[in-house]
Order: structure tokens, then C-alpha cells, then sequence
């Protein structure tokens, strides 16, 4: 064979880059959603316990979203957790690990209006700042708050997470895990009060 590479030798090596790149990169991307897809297999599992529960006349979400708020906060340990839970047209503290942790009626409307996860932390700037926040959203170390969705959408409450601990704020891997944990929330609310209603109807 010739002591030079041929041109085809050349494109055929690059071919073969390009094949373990996307290989790798395929490797990474499954790790990824292996990892996502157990946090999301040990939530439905605490949730599908939960409804078996409920089935039987079991816990109501008063009683059912503490141990979901509890499961979360080991998670995504941080100084302050919250779920509150919307009942007729109000907020009800259904989880909270601090007294402490209220933020203004206004923020919570807005993040009920606003219908996706916010994130905020002390050293935003000026400009990064969402237009319409109130701003005592800002003045602690780190936050999280996003809506809990019912079936069809329509929001049944708020989560909310303060001040980080182990990072000065709240990255997209905690977003992903909130965000799923607040889905299954709802679905557990939602699932409820359909239960409720049926019986209801029943009698």
C-alpha cells in the first residue's frame, strides 16, 4: 500500500469520527435519560402509593402532599420548601419545612399568572429581572417557584423552593426534578378530587 493515505483513507476517517462522536454523544444523552427517567420512575411510585391509599378512603392531599413535599426537600436540599396548595381561589400551606418562607400574595399571582418555573437569585441584574416580579422574589440568596399543574393545566397551587444549599443556585437539573415532582402533585390532586366527585355522585 502506498506510504501516503489516499483520499479515500482520509474520508473514511472522518466517517468513522463523525460514527464515534455521535456514538459517544448518543452514550451520554441515554445516561442522561436513564438518570431522569428514575427520578421520574421513584415519584410515580410514591405517588401510585399514595392513590392506592386514597382508593381506600385513604389520605386526602392535605395529608398526601407533606410526604411528597418531605420526598422533594431530600432531593433538593435547600433552607426552605412550600407546597401550597389552591383551594377555592386561596393558598393553603399544605407542606412547608420553615415558618418562614411566605412570600408576598402578589408573587405567588404572578407566578400562577406567569404559568412556568421561576428562577431568581440575588445577583440577577437589573435587566434580568422578569418585568411585572415583585421584588421581594430577589432579596433572598435563591429561588424556585413554579406552578402546580392539574391534568388539563389549569394550575392547583405552588411550589416553592428557597436558597440553595451546596450552590449558590438553582441549576436546570433541579428545574427538571421540580418540575416533575410538581406534575405528579397534580395529577395526584387532580386524580383525588375526581375520586371525590365520583363518590359524590354515587350517593
Amino acid at each position: 500500500r502506498a506510504a501516503q493515505f489516499a483520499e479515500e483513507d482520509v474520508h473514511a476517517l472522518a466517517a468513522l469520527t463523525t460514527e464515534a462522536a455521535v456514538t459517544l454523544r448518543h452514550a451520554e444523552m441515554h445516561a442522561r435519560f436513564l438518570k431522569a427517567d428514575a427520578h421520574s420512575r421513584r415519584l410515580h411510585g410514591l405517588v401510585a402509593s399514595t392513590h392506592g391509599l386514597a382508593a381506600d378512603g385513604g389520605p386526602e392531599p392535605p395529608e398526601l402532599l407533606p410526604r411528597m413535599g418531605a420526598e422533594l426537600f431530600e432531593r433538593i436540599p435547600c433552607q426552605q420548601l412550600g407546597v401550597l396548595r389552591l383551594h377555592l381561589g386561596t393558598l393553603q400551606t399544605a407542606y412547608r419545612t420553615s415558618d418562614k418562607l411566605m412570600f408576598s400574595a402578589d408573587t405567588y399571582e404572578f407566578v400562577l399568572q406567569l404559568g412556568r418555573t421561576l428562577r431568581v437569585h440575588k445577583d440577577q441584574l437589573q435587566q434580568e429581572q422578569l418585568v411585572g416580579c415583585p421584588k421581594d422574589v430577589y432579596q433572598c440568596g435563591s429561588a424556585m417557584l413554579l406552578p402546580i399543574p392539574s391534568i388539563n393545566g389549569e394550575p392547583l397551587g405552588v411550589l416553592q423552593l428557597v436558597n440553595r444549599q451546596f450552590a449558590s443556585r438553582f441549576d436546570d437539573h433541579d428545574a427538571l426534578v421540580a418540575e416533575a415532582f410538581a406534575a405528579n402533585c397534580g395529577c395526584a390532586i387532580s386524580l383525588q378530587a375526581a375520586r371525590a366527585e365520583a363518590a359524590k355522585a354515587k350517593e
